[in-house]
């Protein structure tokens, strides 16, 4: 039996992506933000690299402001955040 393709896997996020806005998380740091995202995260197939790997090969506006692998990328304006975000996703991702 062959395991179904990345894309074909159902994710926690496919059937709401509005709750996995970062508009639309709870909590005004930033790190309380990531807490209510590796909530809302958890137990997805995708969890870990095959998400974040994924996030970092979506164009700009497809990625931005959204939770992914547990993540939230803040907007723009929110420069240190932002750069945290990256980061984490490119060592979740193994790039790093």
């Amino acid at each position: 039996m062959t395991a179904p393709a990345v894309d074909e896997i159902i994710t926690r996020c496919a059937n709401h992506p509005e709750r996995y806005e970062y508009s639309a998380l709870p909590g005004k740091r930033w790190i309380e933000r990531r807490l209510i995202a590796m909530q809302l995260c958890a137990g997805c197939p995708l969890l870990g690299a095959p998400c974040a790997q994924r996030a970092l090969q979506q164009e700009g506006w497809a990625m931005a402001e959204m939770v992914w692998s547990g993540v939230p990328i803040p907007p723009p304006s929110h420069i240190a955040d932002r750069r945290r975000a990256y980061a984490l996703l490119r060592e979740i991702a193994g790039h790093e």
